[in-house]
């Protein structure tokens, strides 16, 4: 039935034109009206003003979206700013929509009310502030752009104990990475409460003070994601503290004691771990009592992080044999490492590190080229041994947020540590490339020589504490940091292989090619085995393609991977610590 034209109102659109209405046309016309529309605002806000009065525009935004006339006036302002590519703050809500600024508090509601149907949200980025801490859901936009409802962002639903956890850790990364007072930051979990209120523990939280509640959920967070260990005088949640601002573990605790969630045992103070980690640091657990506040008698565990959930163990038996050619010297020290690996070997190490007391690990940094075998070198030896393989590339774990990356350093050690005492031999945690990480420290200049140094320091500390073996591969040893070297007792390089090595390699790839061809290219081409396997591997395709296989193709194929010269040995490989005597 089409809508009655209004009387008096001069912004309404005719009749024959509401069916011929996008979203993108009435935001348009809405945006270019709003200041004549600015009584009205008001007034739909304050809840006096009929419907006869909402242009048929902003009916057509209501409908489409499925929000109230004030929600819609609300996301209007939004998208203006996301289309400039900024974030509205409360004055700019003031001036648009004809409030005081003050009486924009208003809005307050209505933003907790996008926020569950995931219309909007709390920006992530570094340079959050309180103010400005509201962006649009970017489906949003799309469903508007392209004129369907059914690509509109669906309502978060938070139903159970894991997707709340993740939900948590999203909120509070704006406490540790903006600029925030206590007020502010207690003021931001209330769009965590708005959509997740039917969780029962949030009436009995609202009778505990602001602060207390704050660190409550923050020591919440950690029993999901931090093995239950928080650290109250970690920078990061400065703003906990900041009106009592503790220096040391003896204020915080005074601190602490006064609390009523301590008193009442919901949380408690790790003494036992204060012990191992440095006069910095001051832990606090949930209790049982805490996880029965919380989840009542309900089992609810730790949470792995995406991280955690993608580090897989390699299993040996999975691991295919591939034969490995070095020169004798070379060989010698791979069979040494091969039999420090034996499990017999290994555990009486560990006896011998642990009667000293000295850390029980063997750590082992292989460096060198690319191609030339350092990653299957470390396959080769799980699989001979029997040990499973933690692999993480390093270059994986650095996070754009600030403090993610650090907690991804951690989360490794802590992911690897469940394996060891789950496997029944110690497993191999292997960093893949960590140039990028081991590299020398910076000098501070932004965030991000922070975020690098302060992942440095966590790496460092665990390495020495850990207990197993942990391998490590560059290509640039001569960018690490010196830190870094003295932390690995073994350390073998890899150069090329040798002329009587290369010759093997060839026999293992193409043998029915004539000895005197392998023999060719393998005193004029030094290249590694990966970059030989690249050159078989062209050769049989340019073979598939009706190409004879002859030694002028296989040494232009060569000299390709060479990058246009012929390449020459310039010295031996192995050990360079004198690991014999070592072992």
């Amino acid at each position: 039935m089409p809508r009655k034209k209004k009387e008096n109102n001069l912004i309404s659109v005719s009749e024959n034109s509401i069916p011929k209405l996008t979203p993108i046309k009435a935001l348009q016309f809405l945006s270019e009206k709003l200041p004549e529309l600015a009584d009205l605002s008001f007034r739909i806000f304050e809840g006096k003003y009929s419907s006869e009065e909402v242009p048929s525009e902003l009916e057509f935004i209501c409908d489409f979206l499925e929000v109230n006339h004030a929600e819609a006036l609300v996301l209007l302002v939004n998208l203006e700013y996301a289309l400039k590519d900024k974030k509205p703050e409360l004055e700019d809500f003031s001036k648009k929509l004809n409030l005081t600024l003050f009486g924009s508090l208003i809005l307050v509601p209505y933003l907790d009310n996008l926020v569950v149907k995931n219309y909007l949200s709390l920006d992530c980025r570094d340079d959050f502030t309180a103010s400005s801490g509201i962006m649009l859901n970017n489906q949003l936009i799309k469903a508007i752009s392209a004129n369907k409802k059914d690509l509109l962002p669906q309502k978060r639903n938070i139903e159970n104990w894991r997707q709340l956890a993740r939900q948590l850790r999203r909120e509070l990364r704006m406490i540790t990475r903006g600029d925030l007072s206590l007020v502010q930051a207690i003021q931001m979990l209330r769009f965590l409460k708005a959509s997740t209120d039917h969780f029962e523990f949030w009436k009995p939280l609202e009778t505990y003070p602001n602060q207390e509640r704050l660190i409550l959920l923050c020591v919440l967070h950690n029993y999901f994601f931090e093995d239950n260990k928080f650290d109250l005088l970690n920078p990061e949640y400065e703003v906990l503290v900041s009106d009592y601002n503790p220096s040391d573990s003896a204020e915080a605790r005074s601190f602490i004691e006064h609390l009523s969630i301590y008193q009442q045992d919901l949380i408690s103070i790790l003494d036992e771990e204060l012990i191992k980690e440095n006069n910095d640091s001051f832990l606090l657990r949930l209790t049982d009592k805490g996880k029965r506040f919380f989840f009542g008698e309900e089992e609810v565990g730790p949470i792995n992080t995406p991280l955690e959930e993608n580090l897989n163990l390699l299993i040996p038996r999975k691991i295919k044999e591939v034969k490995l050619f070095y020169s004798k010297e070379k060989e010698t020290d791979i069979n040494t490492l091969n039999e420090l690996l034996a499990k017999d070997s290994l555990e009486q190490f560990f006896h011998k590190m642990e009667k000293r007391n000295l850390p029980s690990c063997l750590s082992i940094l292989l460096s060198g080229g690319p191609g030339t075998g350092k990653t299957e070198l470390v396959l080769q030896l799980a699989r001979k041994t029997g040990r499973p393989i933690l692999k993480v590339d390093l270059s994986a774990i650095k996070d754009k947020w600030v403090g993610e990356s650090e907690k991804n350093v951690r989360a490794i050690f802590r992911t690897y540590e469940k394996a060891r005492l789950l496997q029944t031999q110690t497993p191999i945690l292997l960093l893949n490339e960590a140039d990028g990480l081991l590299s020398k420290r910076r000098e501070v200049n932004s965030s991000v020589d922070q975020m690098h140094n302060t992942m440095q320091a966590i790496l460092l500390e665990q390495m020495e504490s850990m207990k197993g073996i942990i391998i490590a591969t560059t290509n640039m040893r001569s960018h690490f940091d010196e830190a870094f070297d003295r932390r690995f007792t073994f350390k073998l390089e890899f150069e090329n292989p040798c002329e009587k090595a290369r010759l093997e390699i060839l026999n293992s790839l193409i043998p029915e090619v004539k000895e005197e061809w392998k023999k060719t290219l393998a005193v004029n081409y030094e290249l590694s085995g990966g970059q030989w396997r690249n050159v078989v591997y062209r050769a049989f395709i340019e073979e598939a393609m009706g190409h004879e296989l002859t030694i002028e193709l296989l040494e232009r194929l060569a000299t390709s991977e060479a990058g246009g010269s012929k390449k020459k040995n310039t010295r031996p490989i192995g050990f360079n610590n004198g690991f014999r005597q070592v072992a």
